[in-house]
């Protein structure tokens, strides 16, 4: 189980921020189960053209925007979320594209929230 599903469960929407840097994993099924539960998906990092082409094989309806950080999308969630809705951070990758660890993306995360 995995927290998109748990998320699809509970019947939330969710708005999903997502990329890092790319593991040379494979992408196959990340957009059916993107589909399973999110509004809107917010690409950056390194792995976001592979995310993408995941998103458009299985959930081609599935809108999607790519944005610079974290902040740029969590200023654009804001506006599209209600109340009770979901932002979610759920980057597919490791942090090394942008920050020296995964500690300092979720500081970074946070300080950004926190901002709003």
């Amino acid at each position: 189980r995995n927290t998109l599903s748990a998320f699809a469960e509970q019947g939330s929407r969710v708005f999903l921020i997502t990329g890092g840097k790319d593991k040379n994993c494979d992408y196959s099924g990340l957009g059916a189960a993107i589909a399973s539960c999110c509004q809107k998906v917010y690409l950056c990092g390194q792995n976001a053209p592979q995310i993408h082409q995941s998103i458009l094989a299985e959930a081609p309806d599935m809108p999607v925007q790519a944005v610079r950080d974290y902040p740029e999308a969590l200023r654009l969630a804001r506006h599209e979320a209600k109340a009770g809705d979901v932002v979610l951070l759920s980057p597919a990758g490791t942090s090394f594209d942008r920050y020296k660890n995964f500690m300092e993306r979720g500081d970074d995360f946070k300080k950004s929230v926190m901002e709003l």
